[in-house]
């Protein structure tokens, strides 16, 4: 499992999440494992993005010299899932 599959699958069940290790029930077993089935079908849903998302990714692509790099793929990253996030609001 991908870590950002289980961080999405944690925020969708956190209490069966919190339960792993101690207490941890059957339930809960259950519970975790259809948070991560829900994880991947969310995370798989937004992986084409939205014009808005394409707008706010081709901001961040590059550095002021226009050249590709770790960091501008994180900004843009988090610029595309701020741009689909805002769209809810």
């Amino acid at each position: 499992m991908s870590e950002i599959v289980e961080r999405v699958a944690r925020a969708l069940a956190p209490v069966a999440w919190a339960a792993l290790g101690t207490g941890d029930t059957l339930a809960n077993q259950s519970r975790r494992t259809a948070s991560l089935r829900h994880a991947r079908a969310a995370i798989a849903a937004m992986r084409e993005p939205d014009s808005r998302m394409i707008e706010a990714g081709w901001i961040n692509a590059r550095d002021v010299d226009g050249n590709p790099s770790d960091d501008n793929a994180v900004a843009c990253w988090e610029a595309m899932i701020d741009a689909a996030l805002a769209q809810s609001e």
